[in-house]
């Protein structure tokens, strides 16, 4: 560490716009440092998350998300928070910083304790799955079945090798000689004709050759017919006003709805849309299902945790993030309980977290527990009766077994697909922070996804925000693109980081351009989410 500056020589020296590094308060204080801004919209105190910005051209360009109006905006007056004492930072275009700063530059990045530390607890490392009754049925594959290592690990051209053996495995193992019409009349309700039809046929036919047939149309299905038919239903099925699913998820993902109750027939719903995924999956068909990043999990037999949250509900895993940095007196003020409340059309009641937990404070003693049951209550017990009937139905067709090939950015790119992607597109507005433009760590980057193929870019995004939907221009990502170079504190050629919630990606400093593609391969390779790997 440094010494601290004289305030005199302090307000000589000009603050470089491009090279300034920002500094945070000094010792000694009580607990975590915070950046804080004021919502232009609706002039509540919000916080801005770590990581936060080392150089001053990145503070003038912060975006903050207010997390009571979730408006997203650009952040020109701050104030930085360590404990008790708070200062105001005002800046505009990185310069007029003002004197009241002048005592929290130091020679030094901070030393207090990250987000991602507190956060590592291990009652917030829990491990929640669905397994529906036939989550082990080995009655299609045999109970013997594996893929061969060999063909199964990751080399060059992974995903494409993974699923031309998927394929060849559903043909030889799971494909029947039944066949299979599905007949509609385009006047009538196409989702509620098409459940039915997936419900009452057996596991046998739903395997078998499949076609597709429009009442009063002369289209003959060579492909076609049938590639409209999983496109429609499946928008129908995500169709909002049919409560079924929810766009809650980061960039409008969808989640189960867990009012859906409100309709009779919604489990049947959910196991006949389990049936239509996999149906699309062994047809290979693509089908509109921007699903969360928990979804693709379970849909592989994989446990979610806290971090999963992020992918479901954003704005509320901010909130629990924030809760963390709480005191005692804090948490009394607002009086959190070990109950959840659920508002039921209008008729709101509360759901307790555990036995009594109505009756229960949440204080710092308890804080974690609070967190991880309100976040799995959230995440998977509110809608676990919609995700056990979803899997239910998928694994009727498709054994998980036959799925563990894959991860889940793979799994969803093989049924939803992903439009050809723009590089340069993506670098006009993609936002760049903790490095110059055109410092070579930025070029890697850049030159390595323009080498990479269309699928393995599908992944870098879905790694970093959570989903596989491009929308028409990086111009419309919301919060934008952001790429952080060496400003979480990673180690140095160690493998990058995700935060889904405010599509972002930091990457450490690399030695070189082949050690930056290995690490980012490797990442997408295991399918690491929000926090990547440490």
């Amino acid at each position: 560490m440094g010494n601290i500056l004289p305030r005199e020589q302090i307000l000589d020296q000009r603050i470089d716009e491009t090279e300034g590094r920002l500094y945070w308060p000094s010792p000694p204080f009580e607990g975590p440092i915070k950046l804080r801004f004021i919502c232009a919209q609706c002039k509540e105190e919000s916080l801005v998350l770590s990581p936060y910005p080392q150089y001053w051209r990145d503070l003038a360009n912060l975006k903050g998300e207010c997390f009571l109006c979730a408006k997203v905006t650009d952040v020109h007056a701050k104030f930085v928070e360590a404990g008790k004492k708070r200062e105001a930072i005002w800046v505009y275009k990185g310069h007029d910083l003002g004197p009241q700063l002048l005592k929290f530059i130091r020679a030094g990045p901070p030393v207090h304790g990250s987000m991602e530390e507190m956060m590592d607890s291990e009652e917030l490392q829990y491990a929640r799955s669905v397994h529906p009754p036939n989550f082990r049925d080995t009655t299609a594959l045999g109970a013997d079945f594996q893929y061969t290592p060999s063909l199964s690990q990751s080399e060059g051209g992974a995903f494409q090798q993974k699923h031309r053996l998927f394929i060849r495995t559903v043909k030889q193992k799971l494909k029947t000689w039944d066949r299979w019409k599905v007949t509609i009349r385009r006047e009538d309700n196409i989702l509620e004709q098409t459940c039915k039809a997936f419900l009452e046929a057996s596991p046998s036919k739903l395997r078998g050759n499949f076609k597709v047939k429009f009442v009063d149309e002369d289209a003959y299905d060579l492909g076609g017919v049938t590639r409209e038919f999983f496109h429609i239903v499946s928008s129908q099925m995500l169709d909002p006003s049919n409560n079924l699913f929810l766009p809650n998820g980061p960039n409008n993902t969808f989640h189960p709805s867990p009012t859906s109750g409100i309709n009779d027939n919604h489990l049947a719903y959910y196991r006949f849309f389990g049936r239509f995924l996999a149906k699309a999956l062994i047809e290979q068909r693509l089908v509109k299902a921007p699903f969360t990043r928990a979804i693709w999990k379970l849909l592989l037999g994989k446990p979610l945790s806290f971090q999963d949250f992020q992918t479901v509900d954003k704005q509320t895993y901010n909130r629990l993030r924030e809760t963390l940095t709480y005191d005692a007196e804090t948490l009394e003020a607002c009086g959190f309980v070990f109950a959840a409340n659920i508002e039921d059309f209008g008729a709101g009641r509360m759901y307790p977290l555990k036995e009594g937990g109505d009756a229960i404070d949440v204080t710092p003693d308890n804080l974690h527990e609070w967190i991880a049951r309100y976040s799995a209550w959230k995440m998977i017990d509110s809608v676990h009766e919609q995700l056990n009937s979803l899997l239910l139905g998928f694994y009727d067709v498709v054994p998980v077994q036959a799925l563990s090939i894959f991860n889940e950015l793979e799994l969803e790119q093989v049924l939803c697909g992903i439009s050809e992607i723009d590089v340069d597109d993506w670098k006009q507005h993609a936002v760049t922070v903790g490095v110059q433009q055109k410092d070579e760590q930025v070029e890697w980057f850049w030159d390595m996804l323009h080498q990479f193929s269309n699928e393995e870019r599908g992944l870098v995004i879905q790694f970093t925000t959570g989903s596989a939907q491009v929308p028409l221009s990086f111009e419309y990502f919301n919060p934008p693109f952001t790429v952080g170079f060496n400003t979480g504190g990673l180690k140095k050629d160690s493998f990058p980081y995700s935060h889904t919630c405010f599509n972002r990606l930091d990457l450490p400093v690399y030695t070189s351009q082949e050690h930056m593609t290995q690490a980012v391969m490797k990442v997408l390779e295991l399918g690491a989410v929000g926090f990547g790997i440490k």
